[in-house]
């Protein structure tokens, strides 16, 4: 025979002893009692109810199954109050929903000491309540101490990793980085160029154009800061500064879409010189990138870019305004790598810096003539 639940009302009989039987198609004119409104308890959730009607909290103090579970007033408790973090959203959690983890303690003293849940004791006094759920342990120091660890195991914090230090700017991972982002935009280029064969609509080749012309941009400015990062060894091949101008202008044709300033090229007799064609190139590319922002700026609209045997030997480059006058302070600015105030901004610098560099590294170096950037190798 089953045991009647203890928690579940008996059953109301059919037919009451004091009361004769009625027949089954007249009415019972009864009104139902009232049902008494549930009481408030202090730092449980409102509204929280159980089978019958019960409390958890009365559940475990009347069938004493497990741990006693208690309403103890805040000012019984003793413990440390948190003097860290932020209590504000627990405050409000449980001013609304009251205390969903009962507190744990011990009894010391006529008085209870807290061992685990300092933060909701605080909260739950900076909401205004005067009594708060509480599991009551037994055991001595190490056993509360123990139960304290156990219990706040998931609210330790995690152990924080170290702050990542910045790499060096010579570090060999940064020098094996600019390589291989070099080799992707190259391949974004290559790319670019399968889609241009095709016939488009004006729309779709002037975006095409401008994206061609920021690949470009960011290629040779990533390998310009390879160079003013690391320190590359240039290769000695013998070059003519004529055929290195004609390939930097075409491949900075689409750059002119970004400017609106064009590059009018101007070669006199051979000027052949021993160097480093790659790195040479994103000089001669850094140059004409700086020269057509002031160019811009100050109106303009053609940049001169020439090239031309040097005396007594190797060859220059002459990177000038066409049609256009810079003024003085422009042009007494323009290799000066401080200067916050460049057309152009952190990618001309970035431009004019490498330029500098790397005609040092050919035995050469970078110098104004009035308004004109000429880069000198010997």
């Amino acid at each position: 025979m089953p045991m009647a639940d203890p928690f579940q009302p008996p059953l109301r009989s059919e037919c009451p002893e004091d009361t004769a039987p009625q027949d089954a198609d007249e009415p019972v004119d009864e009104e139902p009692e009232p049902e008494e409104p549930p009481r408030a308890r202090e730092g449980l959730p409102p509204g929280y109810r159980m089978r019958a009607d019960a409390h958890y909290v009365e559940q475990f103090v009347t069938r004493r199954v497990g741990e006693p579970l208690e309403l103890i007033p805040v000012g019984r408790i003793d413990g440390p109050h948190p003097t860290s973090g932020n209590l504000e959203p627990l405050v409000r959690s449980i001013a609304r929903h009251g205390i969903l983890q009962p507190l744990i303690v011990r009894r010391h003293e006529g008085r209870y000491q807290l061992i685990a849940g300092s933060r909701r004791l605080a909260a739950a006094m900076a909401a205004g309540l005067e009594a708060v759920p509480c599991l009551i342990r037994t055991g001595d120091d190490t056993t509360c101490r123990d139960l304290a660890e156990a219990a706040n195991i998931g609210h330790m914090p995690a152990p924080q990793a170290p702050a990542p230090q910045p790499l060096p700017e010579g570090s060999p991972l940064v020098q094996a980085g600019y390589p291989e982002l070099m080799e992707h935009l190259g391949a974004i280029s290559a790319c670019l160029h399968l889609f241009g064969e095709r016939e488009r609509p004006v729309r779709e080749r002037v975006a095409f154009g401008l994206i061609r012309a920021e690949v470009n941009r960011a290629a040779w400015l990533a390998q310009a800061l390879a160079v003013l990062t690391g320190s590359p060894s240039p290769s000695r091949v013998p070059l003519d500064l004529r055929s290195l101008v004609r390939r930097v202008a075409a491949s900075m044709e689409p750059e002119r879409q970004l400017s609106g300033v064009e590059v009018d090229i101007r070669l006199s007799a051979p000027a052949p010189v021993t160097g480093d064609e790659a790195l040479l190139s994103v000089a001669v590319s850094g140059l004409v990138c700086a020269m057509q922002a002031v160019v811009e700026q100050a109106g303009g609209r053609r940049v001169r870019l020439g090239a031309e045997p040097g005396r007594p030997d190797g060859g220059r480059v002459v990177v000038a305004p066409e049609a256009c006058v810079l003024p003085d302070a422009v042009a007494a600015a323009f290799l000066d790598p401080d200067w916050t105030e460049r057309p152009g901004g952190a990618t001309a610098s970035v431009g004019v810096a490498a330029a500098a560099r790397i005609a040092e590294l050919h035995g050469g170096f970078l110098a104004m003539h009035e308004t004109a950037a000429v880069l000198t190798l010997r």
